[in-house]
């Protein structure tokens, strides 16, 4: 069985990591905002948008929430395709030992239009998390999966 390989796009995706908490670190949103680039790669996801706010338990008492953008409605600040936002908590995700890579894969597929609100949907959906989360481990920096953990 062959290495999970990056898929090659000719257009660049852009993501925004935002730190909505004082204490969040500008190593970890860096650390972030790679590996949502590197999800969104290896998803074969080509010319979007989506934006990550890292939270904590007073704007999120949860792991991770996903906001898909409507279909069609407008974001004239941006040429390519706005997917939404991910609303991320790591210090609930680190608390209920939980992984913060993980976590980002799952909420990146709700962008998508995965769900697990049946038994069909709930497979696919973790099916793709699992081959995400094997692509990263096998292909980034171990640094970075450490920080992610």
């Amino acid at each position: 069985m062959g290495a999970i390989q990056r898929r090659s796009s000719s257009v660049s995706n852009r993501i925004v990591v935002i730190g909505l908490q004082k204490k969040t670190s500008s190593r970890f949103l860096s650390c972030l905002k790679k590996a949502a680039e590197s999800v969104a790669g290896f998803h074969g996801a080509q010319g979007v948008e989506f934006e990550v706010y890292v939270v904590d338990d007073k704007i999120l008492p949860k792991n991770v929430l996903a906001y898909p953008w409507p279909i069609n409605f407008p974001r004239p600040e941006t040429s390519k395709k706005f997917l939404g936002e991910i609303f991320i908590n790591p210090q609930y995700i680190r608390a209920e030992g939980q992984n913060i890579l993980f976590m980002l894969i799952h909420g990146f597929l709700h962008l998508l239009g995965y769900d697990h609100q049946k038994k069909n949907d709930t497979i696919a959906m973790e099916k793709e998390e699992q081959r995400l989360l094997k692509a990263f481990s096998n292909q980034a920096p171990a640094s970075l999966v450490k920080t992610l953990a």
